[in-house]
C-alpha cells in the first residue's frame, strides 16, 4: 500500500491511519488529524501564483520545518512580501524619521491592501489547491485572517483545539531572511504505508522568528499585557530556542 494517498482512503481506513499513528506516537488522533491539515494548506498557499511571495514564519514553523520547539502550534503565521504587496510602501532606512501619524497612516494603508488581497486572491487560491487535493473545506475570512475549517475525523474532547486551520497573514516586511524547506506530516513518521501531503515552502530563518518573539514578549511587558494563556506560548519558544 506504498502509493497509497491518505485523501485516497475512505473514512474508516483513514481512521486506521490515524488510529496507528496516535498508538505509536503517544499523540492525539484530533491533533495528528489538523497537522495533515496544517500541511495541506502550506502546499496549497505554496503552490499558487504568489507563493514566492510568501514566507512561513512564527510557531508552527520553529515546529514543522526547524524541529526546534516540542509543541503542537496550529496556526499558521504567513507574511506576504511587502514589495509585491504595496510597491513602494516597504519600510526605509529613514523610517524612524516619520512621525507617529505619518507611520499610522503607512501601516493602515498596508493593512488594508493586505485584507483586500485576502479576501480577493488568497481565498480563491485556496480553494483552488485544496479542491486539486481532493479534500472539502469551509473557507472563511476574517479582516486578514483565514480560517479553513474542516469535518473532523476525531474531535476534541475540549473547545481548546478546533477543526480549522488559521492562516494569520502580514505585510509589515519582505520575511527575509528566509529558505525553502520541504514540510511533511507528522503522521508519516508513524505509518508508512499510506503517503501523506506534504509542501515545499519558504520559511523565515529560525532566528529571526525568535527575534520577533522576543519582541513581541518586550512589548507585552512593557504593556502589560500578560494575561491569556495563548500568550504563554512565546514565552515557550523562547525557552526551548535557548536550549
Amino acid at each position: 500500500m506504498t502509493d497509497t494517498t491518505f485523501h485516497s482512503l475512505n473514512d474508516e481506513e483513514r481512521l486506521d491511519a490515524l488510529g496507528v499513528a496516535a498508538t505509536r506516537s503517544g499523540i492525539q488522533a484530533y491533533l495528528i488529524e489538523k497537522d495533515i491539515w496544517v500541511v495541506r494548506t502550506l502546499s496549497a498557499l505554496f503552490a499558487a501564483p504568489f507563493g514566492r511571495d510568501l514566507t512561513f514564519k512564527g510557531g508552527t514553523s520553529l515546529s514543522k520545518a526547524y524541529k526546534a520547539i516540542d509543541r503542537f502550534s496550529e496556526d499558521i503565521d504567513i507574511t506576504y512580501d511587502i514589495e509585491a504587496l504595496a510597491p513602494g510602501k516597504e519600510p526605509k532606512a529613514d523610517a524612524a524619521s516619520l512621525t507617529r501619524n505619518q507611520a499610522k497612516k503607512l501601516s493602515d494603508d498596508v493593512l488594508e491592501l493586505l485584507k483586500s488581497w485576502v479576501n480577493d486572491t488568497a481565498v480563491q487560491a485556496l480553494h483552488v489547491g485544496l479542491s486539486k487535493a481532493g479534500v472539502e473545506a469551509q473557507l472563511e475570512v476574517d479582516k486578514d485572517c483565514v480560517y479553513v475549517g474542516y469535518e473532523p475525523l476525531f474531535r476534541s474532547s475540549g473547545n481548546f483545539v478546533q477543526p480549522r486551520v488559521k492562516v494569520d497573514f502580514g505585510a509589515r516586511s519582505t520575511g527575509e531572511p528566509h529558505r525553502d524547506f520541504q514540510i511533511h506530516c507528522d503522521a508519516a513518521n508513524w505509518v508508512q504505508d499510506v503517503s501523506f501531503p506534504t509542501a515545499t515552502a519558504q520559511v523565515m530563518l529560525a532566528e529571526r522568528t525568535f527575534w520577533e518573539k522576543a519582541t513581541a514578549v518586550h512589548v507585552f511587558c512593557k504593556k502589560n499585557r500578560l494575561s491569556g494563556d495563548r500568550q504563554s506560548r512565546h514565552w515557550y519558544d523562547l525557552v526551548a530556542g535557548h536550549r
